[in-house]
């Protein structure tokens, strides 16, 4: 607090505000020199449940935004523990103390370019017939330089996305509270859980996630068989089976003895 009063002062409300409001997203919003394209840094939680939703995310964000590049963006661990070139570790950035002192699931840095990037996306068109929202947009042609424009894009982005991640309110007839989402048109996903199926598959190749998967599958299975027995077990008898009335045939008398 004596060095840096700004920052431990902005921790300490955002901590507060975590325990007294529901809070859900914390984003920091930087430039970055080197690596191109828009994206983002977040952090490996600890189970691929948490991983799934937290990688929803930054997966909302590339449909809201043609310029937002989700396979550039980075979950690993060693990205929240890794030392910069001055030897500072990357424990010390916000999305990471800022999730080791609340817990919250989306701690993101968000990082755009100088320059260019790699990727522009097809962005679908809103679910809506309303002049306000943006069209739908398909690129062609060589990569643009960024603008003022496109980094208002990416910002609207992060904005929508959150929308997107947000359950619908009861009297809506839309899947999220994002009442302009774009999912329903996308060409790769039309729902929700449709994405959340392809992150679970990406995340099948990592550990300790894939592991995890494994064992809730065979947890499930166990279950499932256990279920099955004690259902049978517990089932009365069949009373659909009637027992037989015929009369049983009479016995034939025992051939005579020969003389």
């Amino acid at each position: 607090p004596t060095k840096h009063p700004t920052i431990w002062g902005l921790k300490e409300a955002i901590v507060a505000l975590s325990k007294t409001t529901n809070l859900k997203f914390f984003v920091d919003l930087h430039a970055h020199a080197t690596k191109r394209g828009c994206f983002c840094y977040a952090n490996a939680l600890p189970t691929y449940q948490e991983q799934m939703d937290n990688m929803m995310y930054a997966r909302m964000m590339s449909l809201n935004c043609p310029h937002f590049d989700f396979n550039a963006c980075v979950f690993s661990e060693k990205a929240m523990e890794s030392k910069d070139k001055n030897g500072q570790s990357k424990e010390g950035s916000s999305r990471v103390g800022i999730y080791r002192a609340t817990n919250l699931t989306h701690c993101v840095t968000v990082e755009a370019n100088y320059n260019s990037g790699r990727v522009v996306n097809n962005k679908a068109a809103a679910a809506t017939t309303d002049g306000r929202a943006s069209p739908a947009e398909s690129w062609r042609g060589p990569l643009p330089k960024y603008t003022v424009t496109i980094f208002k894009q990416v910002g609207k982005a992060v904005a929508m996305a959150t929308l997107d991640m947000m359950p619908a309110h009861a009297s809506s007839s839309s899947a999220t509270a994002n009442p302009w989402s774009r999912l329903g048109n996308s060409t790769q996903h039309k729902t929700m859980a449709e994405t959340q199926a392809w992150i679970k598959s990406r995340l099948l190749t990592v550990d300790p996630y894939r592991a995890q998967m494994v064992a809730d599958k065979k947890a499930g299975e166990a279950a499932g068989k256990l279920h099955s027995a004690v259902a049978a077990a517990a089932a009365p008898p069949n009373k659909s089976i009637k027992p037989s009335t015929r009369a049983p045939a009479p016995s034939r008398p025992p051939p005579a003895a020969r003389r």
